[in-house]
């Protein structure tokens, strides 16, 4: 069991929907409600995404969503002059992104460096 702020992943081999009712209802029971649109099981080769991580075969990588979000602010930051607080905004949020993104997928690191260098000299 990992718990997270207000996020609580359980991992059992062969977890059953009996799994899911006795944990909610063991948890029920020492004061605390678990949302069943949150609950969910996964196979055991399945991606898993806990608390905003991508989880499979003991990696970790960041969700489609995180890259396509810093994506599309490199495609506005093209498109906008360098010396603008538009642009400065843009910039510091895909930084924001890519530390993230560097966090939780180690593969990205070089990647993420290279990119908050050339932002940064324009900031």
């Amino acid at each position: 069991m990992s718990s997270y702020i207000d996020d609580i992943t359980l991992t059992m081999p062969n977890a059953s929907q009996g799994d899911l009712n006795w944990s909610r209802r063991l948890l029920a029971e020492n004061g605390l409600k678990l949302h069943t649109e949150k609950s969910r099981i996964y196979r055991a080769r399945q991606r898993k995404v806990i608390t905003g991580v991508v989880a499979r075969d003991g990696e970790t990588i960041a969700p489609h969503e995180q890259h396509m979000k810093v994506r599309k602010h490199f495609e506005r930051l093209n498109k906008l002059p360098t010396d603008t607080t538009e642009f400065s905004s843009h910039a510091r949020s895909v930084l924001g992104h890519l530390d993230h993104i560097a966090q939780i997928d180690k593969r990205f690191k070089k990647h993420a460096s290279g990119n908050r260098k050339r932002l940064r000299s324009w900031l």
